[in-house]
């Protein structure tokens, strides 16, 4: 897929990204021991778009930054 930097920054400006948490388990004891964010795409046309749908963009627009304080203030408030 390919995504202007306009429509990424208008995606980041409207919220469109949103944190999703996968936990981090523990090999050997199985309890829980963290997890990491996942950025998704709630496209407007297109539904979830997973990361692999629009990171590539993202860097080569240089937005990376941008994406992260966006996903941040979703996560602290």
């Amino acid at each position: 897929m390919h995504f202007s930097a306009f429509r990424l920054q208008q995606a980041i400006r409207n919220r469109e990204f949103t944190p999703f948490y996968q936990p981090i388990v523990c090999a050997t004891g199985g309890e829980v021991v963290g997890c990491e964010m996942l950025a998704r795409w709630l496209h407007p046309q297109k539904g979830l778009l997973s990361a692999g749908n629009f990171i590539p963009a993202i860097e080569a627009t240089g937005l990376g930054g941008a994406l992260l304080r966006g996903l941040a203030d979703e996560v602290c408030g």
